[in-house]
Protein backbone atom coordinates (compact mmCIF):
# COMPACT_ATOMS: atom_id res chain seq x y z
CA UNK A 1 0.00 0.00 0.00
CA UNK A 2 1.39 3.54 -1.43
CA UNK A 3 0.99 6.41 1.35
CA UNK A 4 -0.38 9.55 0.16
CA UNK A 5 0.44 13.06 1.94
CA UNK A 6 -1.95 15.81 0.43
CA UNK A 7 -0.90 19.58 1.46
CA UNK A 8 -3.45 22.54 0.36
CA UNK A 9 -4.76 25.56 1.82
CA UNK A 10 -7.77 24.68 0.80
CA UNK A 11 -10.25 22.48 2.54
CA UNK A 12 -12.86 21.63 0.00
CA UNK A 13 -9.70 20.41 -2.56
CA UNK A 14 -8.10 17.85 0.34
CA UNK A 15 -11.76 16.83 1.39
CA UNK A 16 -12.20 16.39 -2.72
CA UNK A 17 -8.93 14.41 -3.17
CA UNK A 18 -9.22 12.07 -0.20
CA UNK A 19 -12.88 11.14 -1.78
CA UNK A 20 -11.33 10.61 -4.83
CA UNK A 21 -8.27 8.26 -3.59
CA UNK A 22 -10.00 6.36 -1.23
CA UNK A 23 -13.29 5.78 -3.57
CA UNK A 24 -11.40 5.30 -6.55
CA UNK A 25 -7.82 4.63 -6.03
CA UNK A 26 -5.73 1.58 -5.81
CA UNK A 27 -3.48 0.66 -3.49
CA UNK A 28 -2.70 4.32 -2.12
CA UNK A 29 -4.04 5.44 1.39
CA UNK A 30 -3.88 8.81 2.74
CA UNK A 31 -1.85 9.26 5.52
CA UNK A 32 -2.18 12.52 5.95
CA UNK A 33 -3.03 16.21 5.05
CA UNK A 34 -0.82 19.50 5.64
CA UNK A 35 -2.67 23.13 5.01
CA UNK A 36 0.80 25.27 4.46
CA UNK A 37 4.04 24.48 3.42
CA UNK A 38 5.80 24.50 6.70
CA UNK A 39 3.34 21.63 7.61
CA UNK A 40 3.63 19.72 4.91
CA UNK A 41 7.74 19.41 5.95
CA UNK A 42 6.63 18.16 9.14
CA UNK A 43 4.35 16.11 8.18
CA UNK A 44 6.32 14.34 5.54
CA UNK A 45 9.16 13.98 8.00
CA UNK A 46 6.46 12.02 10.18
CA UNK A 47 4.81 10.07 8.18
CA UNK A 48 7.50 9.37 5.63
CA UNK A 49 4.62 9.05 2.43
CA UNK A 50 5.40 7.71 -0.94
CA UNK A 51 3.53 10.30 -2.68
CA UNK A 52 2.94 14.19 -2.06
CA UNK A 53 0.14 16.00 -3.86
CA UNK A 54 1.88 19.61 -3.25
CA UNK A 55 -0.31 22.68 -3.89
CA UNK A 56 2.50 25.33 -4.85
CA UNK A 57 0.59 28.70 -3.70
CA UNK A 58 0.29 28.27 -0.26
CA UNK A 59 1.00 30.62 2.44
CA UNK A 60 4.24 31.29 4.16
CA UNK A 61 6.60 28.78 2.69
CA UNK A 62 5.15 28.18 -0.76
CA UNK A 63 4.94 24.24 -2.74
CA UNK A 64 8.48 25.03 -4.30
CA UNK A 65 10.58 25.52 -1.29
CA UNK A 66 8.66 22.79 0.42
CA UNK A 67 9.47 20.51 -1.95
CA UNK A 68 13.16 20.92 -2.10
CA UNK A 69 13.01 21.16 1.81
CA UNK A 70 11.58 17.55 1.24
CA UNK A 71 13.54 15.90 -1.30
CA UNK A 72 16.70 17.63 0.77
CA UNK A 73 15.08 14.50 3.74
CA UNK A 74 14.26 12.47 1.21
CA UNK A 75 14.39 12.21 -2.46
CA UNK A 76 12.58 8.85 -3.41
CA UNK A 77 9.52 10.71 -2.58
CA UNK A 78 6.76 11.21 -5.87
CA UNK A 79 5.67 14.93 -6.16
CA UNK A 80 2.16 15.60 -8.23
CA UNK A 81 2.02 19.67 -7.86
CA UNK A 82 -1.77 20.93 -7.65
CA UNK A 83 -2.07 24.51 -9.19
CA UNK A 84 -4.67 26.85 -10.45
CA UNK A 85 -5.20 27.59 -14.08
CA UNK A 86 -3.54 31.41 -13.38
CA UNK A 87 -0.30 30.10 -11.35
CA UNK A 88 0.48 27.50 -14.21
CA UNK A 89 3.78 29.45 -15.18
CA UNK A 90 4.69 29.44 -11.93
CA UNK A 91 4.28 25.75 -11.45
CA UNK A 92 7.07 25.21 -14.29
CA UNK A 93 9.44 26.00 -11.37
CA UNK A 94 8.13 22.74 -9.62
CA UNK A 95 8.38 20.99 -12.92
CA UNK A 96 12.07 21.34 -13.23
CA UNK A 97 12.45 19.63 -9.62
CA UNK A 98 11.42 16.56 -11.01
CA UNK A 99 8.07 16.45 -9.62
CA UNK A 100 6.03 13.50 -11.56
CA UNK A 101 2.59 14.93 -12.96
CA UNK A 102 0.72 18.18 -11.87
CA UNK A 103 -3.27 18.69 -11.35
CA UNK A 104 -5.12 21.95 -12.50
CA UNK A 105 -7.66 23.18 -10.27
CA UNK A 106 -10.77 21.88 -10.65
CA UNK A 107 -9.04 18.49 -9.95
CA UNK A 108 -10.31 15.76 -12.48
CA UNK A 109 -11.01 12.82 -10.68
CA UNK A 110 -9.53 10.74 -14.32
CA UNK A 111 -6.82 13.06 -13.89
CA UNK A 112 -5.45 12.07 -10.35
CA UNK A 113 -6.33 8.43 -11.10
CA UNK A 114 -4.17 8.19 -13.73
CA UNK A 115 -1.59 10.01 -11.87
CA UNK A 116 -1.50 7.75 -9.34
CA UNK A 117 -2.13 4.71 -11.60
CA UNK A 118 1.70 5.44 -12.87
CA UNK A 119 3.21 6.69 -9.81
CA UNK A 120 2.30 3.44 -7.99
CA UNK A 121 3.77 1.32 -11.35
CA UNK A 122 6.85 3.21 -11.03
CA UNK A 123 7.41 2.82 -7.75
CA UNK A 124 6.47 -0.93 -7.22
CA UNK A 125 9.31 -0.97 -10.41
CA UNK A 126 11.85 0.59 -8.56
CA UNK A 127 10.94 -1.74 -5.05
CA UNK A 128 11.11 -4.89 -7.21
CA UNK A 129 15.07 -3.33 -8.86
CA UNK A 130 15.66 -2.55 -5.40
CA UNK A 131 14.70 -6.48 -4.21
CA UNK A 132 16.55 -7.83 -6.89
CA UNK A 133 19.78 -6.06 -6.54
CA UNK A 134 19.72 -6.82 -2.35
CA UNK A 135 19.02 -10.33 -3.45
CA UNK A 136 22.24 -10.48 -5.36
CA UNK A 137 24.53 -8.68 -2.89
CA UNK A 138 23.34 -11.47 -0.58
CA UNK A 139 24.24 -14.33 -2.86
CA UNK A 140 27.69 -12.75 -3.76
CA UNK A 141 28.60 -12.09 -0.08
CA UNK A 142 27.65 -15.70 0.46
CA UNK A 143 29.83 -16.52 -2.75
CA UNK A 144 32.84 -14.56 -2.27
CA UNK A 145 34.48 -15.98 0.77
CA UNK A 146 34.34 -19.43 -1.23
CA UNK A 147 35.79 -17.39 -4.15
CA UNK A 148 38.49 -15.50 -1.81
CA UNK A 149 39.48 -18.66 -0.81
CA UNK A 150 39.78 -20.45 -4.14
CA UNK A 151 42.15 -17.48 -5.56
CA UNK A 152 44.29 -18.20 -2.37
CA UNK A 153 44.72 -22.11 -3.19
CA UNK A 154 44.90 -21.74 -6.22
CA UNK A 155 47.69 -19.25 -6.29
CA UNK A 156 49.45 -22.06 -3.98
CA UNK A 157 48.90 -25.18 -5.50
CA UNK A 158 47.79 -24.31 -9.64
CA UNK A 159 49.60 -21.52 -9.95
CA UNK A 160 47.35 -20.00 -12.39
CA UNK A 161 47.64 -16.31 -11.20
CA UNK A 162 47.79 -14.43 -15.04
CA UNK A 163 45.55 -16.52 -16.37
CA UNK A 164 42.83 -15.64 -13.66
CA UNK A 165 44.14 -12.40 -12.39
CA UNK A 166 41.77 -11.12 -14.87
CA UNK A 167 39.22 -12.82 -13.71
CA UNK A 168 39.46 -12.51 -10.06
CA UNK A 169 40.10 -8.55 -10.10
CA UNK A 170 36.54 -8.30 -11.96
CA UNK A 171 34.90 -10.58 -9.23
CA UNK A 172 36.75 -9.03 -6.10
CA UNK A 173 36.92 -4.99 -8.04
CA UNK A 174 40.18 -4.54 -6.99
CA UNK A 175 44.08 -4.92 -9.21
CA UNK A 176 45.74 -8.04 -7.62
CA UNK A 177 48.04 -7.80 -9.68
CA UNK A 178 51.30 -7.17 -7.11
CA UNK A 179 50.99 -7.74 -3.52
CA UNK A 180 52.58 -9.48 -0.09
CA UNK A 181 50.76 -12.45 1.55
CA UNK A 182 49.60 -11.93 5.50
CA UNK A 183 49.93 -14.93 7.39
CA UNK A 184 48.62 -16.16 10.89
CA UNK A 185 49.73 -19.01 12.65
CA UNK A 186 48.29 -20.04 16.62
CA UNK A 187 50.95 -21.40 18.77
CA UNK A 188 50.49 -24.48 21.17
CA UNK A 189 46.77 -25.53 21.36
CA UNK A 190 47.30 -28.93 21.50
CA UNK A 191 43.72 -30.96 22.32
CA UNK A 192 43.59 -32.18 26.26
CA UNK A 193 40.57 -33.81 26.55
CA UNK A 194 37.05 -33.28 25.02
CA UNK A 195 35.99 -30.19 26.63
CA UNK A 196 39.29 -28.35 26.51
CA UNK A 197 39.03 -29.47 22.62
CA UNK A 198 35.64 -27.68 22.35
CA UNK A 199 37.38 -24.65 23.59
CA UNK A 200 40.46 -24.10 21.83
CA UNK A 201 38.22 -24.89 18.51
CA UNK A 202 35.48 -22.10 19.62
CA UNK A 203 38.68 -19.93 20.55
CA UNK A 204 40.32 -20.78 16.90
CA UNK A 205 36.90 -19.93 15.15
CA UNK A 206 36.61 -16.46 17.01
CA UNK A 207 40.25 -15.72 16.00
CA UNK A 208 39.80 -16.30 12.07
CA UNK A 209 36.36 -14.37 12.33
CA UNK A 210 38.45 -11.34 13.93
CA UNK A 211 41.31 -11.87 12.14
CA UNK A 212 38.76 -11.70 8.77
CA UNK A 213 36.92 -9.16 9.95
CA UNK A 214 38.92 -6.40 11.13
CA UNK A 215 41.36 -7.11 8.77
CA UNK A 216 39.25 -6.14 5.72
CA UNK A 217 38.17 -3.14 8.12
CA UNK A 218 42.04 -1.74 7.81
CA UNK A 219 42.92 -2.73 4.12
CA UNK A 220 41.35 -3.83 0.95
CA UNK A 221 42.46 -7.58 0.86
CA UNK A 222 41.59 -11.13 0.31
CA UNK A 223 41.61 -13.89 2.74
CA UNK A 224 41.54 -18.24 2.65
CA UNK A 225 39.74 -20.45 4.71
CA UNK A 226 42.14 -21.90 7.93
CA UNK A 227 44.27 -24.44 7.54
CA UNK A 228 45.03 -26.50 10.22
CA UNK A 229 46.19 -23.37 12.36
CA UNK A 230 47.14 -21.01 9.82
CA UNK A 231 45.23 -18.07 7.68
CA UNK A 232 46.63 -16.28 5.18
CA UNK A 233 45.37 -13.22 3.14
CA UNK A 234 46.69 -11.50 0.12
CA UNK A 235 46.97 -8.00 0.74
CA UNK A 236 47.06 -6.08 -3.38
CA UNK A 237 49.38 -2.68 -3.32
CA UNK A 238 50.21 -0.51 -6.12
CA UNK A 239 53.75 -2.15 -7.48
CA UNK A 240 55.19 1.70 -8.03
CA UNK A 241 55.15 2.24 -4.19
CA UNK A 242 58.42 1.80 -2.76
CA UNK A 243 59.34 -1.60 -1.35
CA UNK A 244 60.48 -0.17 2.13
CA UNK A 245 57.16 1.76 2.18
CA UNK A 246 55.48 -1.07 1.65
CA UNK A 247 56.82 -2.88 4.26
CA UNK A 248 55.96 -0.38 6.81
CA UNK A 249 52.56 -0.11 5.95
CA UNK A 250 52.36 -3.52 6.33
CA UNK A 251 53.56 -3.82 9.66
CA UNK A 252 51.52 -0.75 10.69
CA UNK A 253 48.42 -2.44 9.42
CA UNK A 254 49.02 -5.68 11.11
CA UNK A 255 49.98 -3.72 14.35
CA UNK A 256 46.17 -2.79 14.52
CA UNK A 257 45.35 -6.07 13.51
CA UNK A 258 46.82 -7.28 16.27
CA UNK A 259 45.28 -4.60 18.88
CA UNK A 260 41.70 -5.38 18.03
CA UNK A 261 42.28 -9.06 17.82
CA UNK A 262 43.52 -9.28 21.41
CA UNK A 263 41.01 -6.64 22.46
CA UNK A 264 38.14 -9.83 21.63
CA UNK A 265 39.82 -13.04 22.43
CA UNK A 266 42.97 -14.37 23.94
CA UNK A 267 44.89 -16.73 22.27
CA UNK A 268 48.66 -17.26 21.24
CA UNK A 269 49.42 -16.32 17.59
CA UNK A 270 52.07 -14.69 15.60
CA UNK A 271 52.12 -12.58 12.48
CA UNK A 272 54.19 -13.17 9.90
CA UNK A 273 54.27 -11.03 6.48
CA UNK A 274 56.12 -11.64 3.28
CA UNK A 275 57.30 -9.49 1.02
CA UNK A 276 55.54 -7.92 -1.81
CA UNK A 277 55.68 -9.67 -5.53
CA UNK A 278 53.79 -9.79 -8.91
CA UNK A 279 51.07 -12.54 -8.11
CA UNK A 280 53.27 -14.99 -10.28
CA UNK A 281 55.54 -15.22 -6.98
CA UNK A 282 52.59 -15.46 -4.64
CA UNK A 283 53.88 -18.59 -3.25
CA UNK A 284 57.13 -16.93 -2.47
CA UNK A 285 55.43 -14.32 -0.30
CA UNK A 286 53.39 -17.33 1.18
CA UNK A 287 56.65 -19.29 2.04
CA UNK A 288 57.80 -16.21 3.81
CA UNK A 289 55.30 -14.90 5.79
CA UNK A 290 54.82 -18.70 7.00
CA UNK A 291 58.51 -18.78 7.78
CA UNK A 292 58.09 -15.00 9.39
CA UNK A 293 54.86 -16.42 11.66
CA UNK A 294 56.56 -19.43 12.71
CA UNK A 295 59.30 -17.91 13.86
CA UNK A 296 60.32 -18.03 17.87
CA UNK A 297 60.18 -14.55 18.76
CA UNK A 298 58.47 -12.21 21.29
CA UNK A 299 57.23 -10.25 18.94
CA UNK A 300 53.38 -10.67 17.42
CA UNK A 301 54.28 -8.96 14.16
CA UNK A 302 57.60 -10.18 11.63
CA UNK A 303 58.23 -9.26 8.65
CA UNK A 304 60.59 -11.51 6.67
CA UNK A 305 62.97 -8.26 5.89
CA UNK A 306 63.68 -8.08 9.42
CA UNK A 307 64.63 -11.94 9.37
CA UNK A 308 66.98 -11.77 6.46
CA UNK A 309 68.63 -8.51 8.06
CA UNK A 310 68.61 -10.68 11.62
CA UNK A 311 70.00 -13.74 10.13
CA UNK A 312 72.30 -12.26 7.15
CA UNK A 313 75.39 -13.18 8.86
CA UNK A 314 74.39 -17.03 9.33
CA UNK A 315 76.97 -19.05 7.31
CA UNK A 316 77.09 -22.54 9.12
CA UNK A 317 74.33 -25.12 7.50
CA UNK A 318 72.00 -26.32 10.69
CA UNK A 319 72.59 -29.95 10.87
CA UNK A 320 72.14 -29.68 14.18
CA UNK A 321 68.54 -29.23 13.17
CA UNK A 322 68.47 -32.09 10.99
CA UNK A 323 69.35 -34.25 13.77
CA UNK A 324 66.36 -32.56 15.51
CA UNK A 325 64.07 -33.35 12.40
CA UNK A 326 64.24 -36.90 12.32
CA UNK A 327 64.72 -37.68 16.19
CA UNK A 328 60.64 -35.92 16.35
CA UNK A 329 60.20 -37.83 13.38
CA UNK A 330 61.00 -41.04 14.69
CA UNK A 331 59.12 -39.25 17.93
CA UNK A 332 55.73 -39.28 16.05
CA UNK A 333 56.45 -35.01 17.04
CA UNK A 334 54.81 -33.45 14.33
CA UNK A 335 54.45 -30.20 15.92
CA UNK A 336 58.66 -30.18 17.00
CA UNK A 337 59.28 -32.12 13.77
CA UNK A 338 57.50 -29.51 11.23
CA UNK A 339 59.71 -26.76 14.03
CA UNK A 340 63.10 -27.75 13.03
CA UNK A 341 62.08 -28.20 9.14
CA UNK A 342 61.02 -24.97 8.96
CA UNK A 343 64.18 -23.54 10.55
CA UNK A 344 66.29 -25.43 8.20
CA UNK A 345 64.10 -24.06 5.20
CA UNK A 346 64.17 -20.75 6.96
CA UNK A 347 68.11 -20.67 6.80
CA UNK A 348 68.55 -21.91 3.36
CA UNK A 349 65.87 -18.66 1.97
CA UNK A 350 68.05 -16.50 4.05
CA UNK A 351 71.48 -17.64 2.91
CA UNK A 352 70.52 -18.86 -1.19
CA UNK A 353 68.25 -15.54 -1.44
CA UNK A 354 67.36 -16.02 -4.98
CA UNK A 355 69.01 -19.40 -6.13
CA UNK A 356 66.25 -21.47 -6.35
CA UNK A 357 67.75 -24.41 -7.78
CA UNK A 358 70.30 -24.53 -4.83
CA UNK A 359 67.23 -24.64 -2.57
CA UNK A 360 65.95 -27.06 -4.41
CA UNK A 361 69.01 -29.35 -4.55
CA UNK A 362 69.32 -29.41 -0.45
CA UNK A 363 65.91 -29.79 0.01
CA UNK A 364 65.95 -33.30 -2.08
CA UNK A 365 69.38 -33.97 -0.26
CA UNK A 366 67.13 -33.19 3.38
CA UNK A 367 64.08 -35.83 1.75
CA UNK A 368 66.49 -38.61 1.04
CA UNK A 369 68.23 -38.31 4.48
CA UNK A 370 65.12 -38.40 5.90
CA UNK A 371 63.96 -41.39 3.68
CA UNK A 372 67.66 -43.25 4.93
CA UNK A 373 67.10 -42.68 8.62
CA UNK A 374 63.38 -43.31 8.84
CA UNK A 375 62.61 -46.59 8.39
CA UNK A 376 59.09 -47.59 6.57
CA UNK A 377 56.33 -49.41 8.56
CA UNK A 378 53.31 -50.57 9.45
CA UNK A 379 51.49 -47.52 11.04
CA UNK A 380 54.20 -45.03 10.07
CA UNK A 381 52.29 -43.68 6.87
CA UNK A 382 51.86 -40.28 7.62
CA UNK A 383 55.54 -39.91 7.59
CA UNK A 384 55.26 -40.17 4.20
CA UNK A 385 58.69 -41.37 3.10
Amino acid sequence: MMKLLIADDEYLVIDSLKYMVERFGRDVEVVGTAKSGREAIEKAMELKPDIVFMDIHMPGIDGIEAIKQIKAINSDIVFVIITAYEYFNYAKEAINLGVYDYLLKPINRGKVIEALDGICTEIASKREAVQREMLLKEKMNKVIPHLEGQFIYSQLFDGNSEKDAAFYEEVFGMKISHGYVMMAIIEGMENQGRQEGMKISLDKQMFYDIFNLELKSLCRCLIGPPLLDKVAAYVPVDQRVDAYEVRNMSIDIASRLVERINRSVDIKYRIGIGRSYDISNFSKSCNEANMSAAMTNEDSVIHFEDIMTKGSGLDMYPEGQEKELIRMLLSFDAEKAEDAFERIFLWLMMNYKEDIDRIKSRMIELFFLIKRSVPYCEGNESLGV
